[in-house]
């Protein structure tokens, strides 16, 4: 009987316990053809969570999801209910699937086919949002166009990596403009992960029914803005379809429950009860639904001295990785969670994983307004040639609109490259992104909010040697050692002039910059404290 994937056997065992069903059940559960519903707490099949007003249903779902997940951020500590929470995406993901299924022929004509109305169209609308992003320059765009919201050029790249939303091409003068979309239905589910992945929003409404204007552009403009903590800033102006979405939220009565029904209602809750006392929950259930268990940490019988942090994913044990001295004490004392330590050794297994389609996608934004190169190929080899310096190592090879490159991958860049939890374009960015020039390679090394000035890198030529280096002067925290910068990257200071002395100084000297941050902090308590006393 064919599974999903994310499942494995043994995770049947695991869904009949959780939710007390038979084993047919089970296998529905792990086929997709039924779903959890957390509004009556039950197991329904596809077609029945999709009857009727599914959309107004999949909204209520997602408002108990984002409930219970700020319920455990005040209250921090596993308690049973993050199964539930990751059953329920599931079921919200299948809906929003579906509502994207059903109207795709009607937003089809959108992004497909262009003519020359649909160009004139597209151009206009790039107008306006060029116009809208100059004055947002920090904010991910979202754009209403007739039923649905959309992005361009880098917006529409964020949303694909955030959203994992498919990206469209459009055709503009022979130029190539990224674009993703999704009904203006589901912004209430696409937002709020906008906003937890860390980005600033700006939501921008047409200002009128462009079915009943004559004119040929519809005028638009920002209405709300969002900021990271998740809190408007801007409140959205009236619009006439207001009272609409609230009279659709409002929640219909159902009706009232027979004696037979209460009881087997009671029966069932009562049932559900003992089962939750009965399972050992796992110790973390990660974005994807992966359970975590097992996690502990262990002395080596060869070296005491060295002590290893393991856990079991899915019921298979992972690679025992040898911990700081500082996460054992924190471990002993009971100061760090199983959590932390797997965000630490094992991040890879926990983050969410792209699809294949979102990974792989071929668009590399060079940082420039609306620029971006090619993916053309981009894979891993082992080097075989028994000359070569990098002999049995595993490499990065990376294909970019005709040059071809090839560098040793880290351990952590593999494990993210296997696990699909970074994207092609993030993996070429970051191992590639020097050699390619761009801009958006360095605006990754960003300063701390610590240095509060600027202008801090310095970057020198030795007279001796005739190599550049790069060095940090952090005023009253001191000044860092120098470090031999590469070729690339003074290529790219003197030449394109797509990197600063601050971003250098901050990707050779991460470390020893933090490293000075935080001894200048324990001075400022030490000196606070003193004056205390």
């Amino acid at each position: 009987m064919p599974q999903n994937p994310r499942f494995a056997p043994e995770d049947k065992e695991f869904i009949k316990e959780l939710f007390s069903v038979s084993d047919k059940i089970a296998d529905k559960v792990m086929n997709e053809k039924s779903f959890y519903n957390p509004l009556n707490k039950k197991i329904q099949t596809k077609e029945a969570l999709l009857k009727g007003n599914f959309e107004g249903r999949a909204d209520k779902i997602q408002k108990w999801i984002d409930k219970e997940v700020k319920r455990l951020e005040n209250f921090p500590g596993y308690d049973g209910i993050e199964p539930y929470i990751s059953f329920s995406r599931d079921t919200v993901e299948m809906m929003i699937n579906h509502a994207w299924e059903i109207n795709k022929g009607k937003y089809a004509s959108q992004v497909l086919g262009l003519s020359s109305p649909r160009e004139k169209e597209i151009i206009g609308l790039l107008n306006q949002y060029d116009q809208m992003k100059s004055k947002h320059p920090d904010a991910v765009l979202l754009f209403r166009v007739k039923d649905t919201y959309q992005s361009f050029r880098e917006d529409a790249l964020k949303s694909q990596q955030i959203l994992d939303l498919p990206v469209k091409s459009e055709n503009i003068k022979g130029q190539s403009v990224p674009t993703t979309s999704f009904p203006h239905h589901a912004l209430d589910t696409y937002l709020p992960k906008l906003v937890r992945a860390g980005q600033r929003v700006a939501i921008c409404e047409q200002l009128e029914d462009p079915k009943i204007r004559k004119k040929e552009e519809t005028d638009r403009k920002v209405t709300e803005l969002v900021s990271p903590a998740g809190k408007p800033i801007q409140q959205p102006i009236n619009s006439p379809e207001m009272p609409r979405k609230k009279k659709e939220e409002a929640v219909v009565e159902a009706p009232k429950p027979t004696k037979e029904q209460k009881v087997e209602q009671k029966n069932e809750q009562t049932q559900e009860t003992k089962t939750e006392r009965q399972q050992r929950p796992p110790q973390m259930v990660t974005a994807n639904g992966d359970k975590v268990t097992h996690g502990h940490a262990f002395q080596s019988t060869k070296n005491p001295e060295e002590w290893y942090f393991t856990a079991k994913l899915n019921g298979e044990q992972l690679k025992p990785q040898k911990m700081d001295p500082a996460d054992l004490a924190a471990y002993k004392n009971k100061e760090i969670s199983v959590q932390s330590l797997m965000w630490k050794y094992y991040p890879s297994k926990i983050m969410p994983k792209y699809n294949e389609e979102v990974f792989k996608a071929p668009y590399l934004p060079t940082g420039e307004k609306g620029e971006y190169k090619n993916i053309e190929k981009f894979n891993v080899y082992k080097e075989k040639n028994p000359e070569h310096e990098d002999y049995g190592k595993y490499k990065f090879y990376a294909k970019v609109d005709g040059i071809q490159m090839s560098t040793v991958a880290s351990k952590e860049d593999l494990n993210h490259y296997f696990d699909r939890t970074m994207t092609a374009s993030q993996l070429v960015l970051k191992n590639f992104g020097d050699r390619l020039h761009l801009k958006s390679h360095y605006e990754e090394f960003k300063t701390p909010m610590a240095i509060k000035e600027s202008d801090f890198g310095r970057v020198t030529k030795d007279r001796n040697d005739g190599k550049w280096y790069v060095s940090a002067d952090l005023g009253e925290m001191g000044k860092t050692s120098k470090k031999e910068i590469s070729f690339d990257d003074g290529y790219s200071l003197f030449k394109t002039k797509t990197a600063t002395r601050d971003q250098l100084a901050l990707k050779y000297l991460d470390a020893e910059i933090w490293e000075k941050i935080k001894v200048s902090e324990n001075q400022k308590q030490e000196k606070n404290k003193s004056l205390k006393m």
